[in-house]
């Protein structure tokens, strides 16, 4: 995520031992992290605060399969010189990649540092996100927007924190593009959908929806929120259509017979909709919001007992 720590290697190396800092850089180098290790402990045994050492010796230990020696290393480094950047970006990358919240404060230090600095934004965010603090999430995503307009799972949790945050008309960009960065995924035309729905642009969804239907006819899920946008831009024909067709591809949901109910409620065809219904509670018989739609449906007719 970061820099890697070799290009950085000549200026940790100077001001330690000359012979020992470039027989130590060689062996890292060279990738002889072993070496490199029993050379980094005979350094530190004669300049234990050297925080240059214990940066390399983080390096050296993780290339070694030791994460968390690594870790405590960079920590140790961090320890000697606060400010002192590479351990920084080292440690915070660790916890990062453990998905440790510990690395947010030494993702703060980075950027008081280095200002503006994409990856640190990225990566706050992204932890914001994991601890559900989405108005965070945001604020920092949107100091990154360059970095992260080619990551598909980036940009999926900035635009679910925006819809969150009942922002979903400047999510609506995000998931065009998760969608065209990954024609391949079924599912992101319909995300792309429900947060077009959220922001209102019902004939957006109906063209999203349209072309995805065709693709997946039996999709009942896509249908139903067809059905829904259909009914808002009040083309009841479509929307009765789309919502029997889910019905026939996932007749025991008991969602899309109720959403038939409302339907049928908001244009007095109170019949048919028990009749729907009826059909639904025969295959799913023990389900109370059916029963409750029904029931209205019979209010409305006057039908009491």
């Amino acid at each position: 995520l970061f820099r890697s720590l070799l290009a950085v290697m000549p200026v940790l190396c100077a001001q330690t031992p000359p012979s020992s800092s470039a027989t130590i850089l060689s062996e890292l180098r060279s990738g002889k992290y072993a070496e490199a290790k029993r050379l980094l402990d005979q350094a530190l045994v004669a300049s234990p605060n050297d925080a240059r050492l214990w940066t390399l010796n983080g390096y050296a230990l993780f290339h070694l399969g030791s994460e968390q020696a690594a870790l405590a290393a960079y920590l140790r480094a961090v320890d000697i010189s606060p400010e002192y950047l590479p351990a920084l970006e080292g440690a915070a990358e660790l916890e990062y990649k453990a998905s440790n919240q510990a690395a947010v404060p030494l993702l703060q230090t980075i950027l008081k540092l280095r200002p503006g600095d994409a990856t640190s934004h990225a990566m706050l965010a992204s932890l914001a996100y994991r601890r559900q603090d989405c108005g965070t999430a945001v604020e920092e995503f949107s100091e990154c927007k360059t970095l992260i307009w080619s990551k598909a799972s980036a940009l999926g949790q900035y635009g679910s924190c925006l819809v969150r945050l009942k922002r979903a008309p400047e999510a609506i960009s995000i998931f065009q593009r998760i969608m065209d960065l990954q024609p391949e995924n079924e599912r992101a035309p319909y995300n792309l959908a429900v947060v077009e729905s959220l922001a209102g642009r019902n004939q957006d969804v109906i063209g999203v929806l349209t072309e995805l239907v065709k693709k997946k006819p039996s999709d009942a899920d896509s249908l139903d929120l067809l059905a829904e946008a259909y009914e808002k831009v009040s083309d009841t024909p479509h929307a009765v259509a789309s919502l029997r067709q889910a019905i026939v591809a996932a007749p025991d949901v008991p969602r899309y017979y109720v959403d038939f109910a409302n339907i049928s409620l908001a244009h007095e065809s109170y019949q048919v909709g028990i009749d729907m219904l009826n059909a639904g509670l025969k295959r799913i018989p023990n389900v109370a919001s059916l029963y409750l739609a029904r029931g209205i449906l019979y209010v409305q007719m006057g039908r009491y007992e």
